[in-house]
């Protein structure tokens, strides 16, 4: 027994990094607590809930509006459904589970009402994506951000084009 040395120091340390890896407690910051992961999940389903939405949404009204509008609320639709999957990705390899989002669209009365709400959930996503993006350092967020932002900007045209035509007629 004498030959071998001991170094106290290093004992502790290395008994230190053990008992906190039992605790539940990584030192590694590349691990992320379950709290962080519920957290990010939640966050992740909440996104994926607004998007399966607004696809649904804007499916529904490229179906109604003018030939025009139509083209460009289809190409948002599969941007939307892009996203979509690229979160649903995120989500399973973050949690090792699949998450289906509900694809409803509320009832509506007229294209421009329904134009108004997608508008207001492209801003709502765009803040959720860049604050994710803040918060994980990670620039797909930041891409997805500025998809949604080029989204409203497009509604906002197409609203705008609506209200000089004065073209609000109910839907059928």
């Amino acid at each position: 027994m004498d030959n071998l040395s001991f170094d106290s120091e290093k004992f502790t340390a290395v008994w230190q990094r053990v008992t906190e890896s039992k605790s539940g407690t990584v030192p590694n910051k590349m691990h992320k607590t379950r709290d962080e992961i519920q957290t990010e999940s939640d966050r992740l389903c909440r996104m994926m809930d607004i998007l399966a939405q607004d696809a649904e949404c804007l499916r529904i009204l490229s179906r109604k509006c003018h030939p025009r509008a139509r083209d460009t609320l289809q190409r948002m639709t599969r941007e939307n459904l892009r996203t979509l999957k690229n979160l649903r990705v995120r989500y399973f390899i973050l949690t090792g589970g699949s998450y289906s989002p509900a694809c409803e669209c509320q009832p509506f009365h007229t294209v421009s009402e329904r134009l108004r709400m997608v508008h207001i959930n492209a801003v709502s996503l765009a803040d959720k994506f860049t604050s994710a993006a803040k918060n994980h350092k990670n620039v797909t967020y930041n891409e997805f951000a500025k998809i949604k932002t080029r989204h409203a900007e497009i509604i906002t045209c197409l609203i705008g084009n609506m209200m000089n035509q004065t073209y609000s007629h109910p839907l059928r």
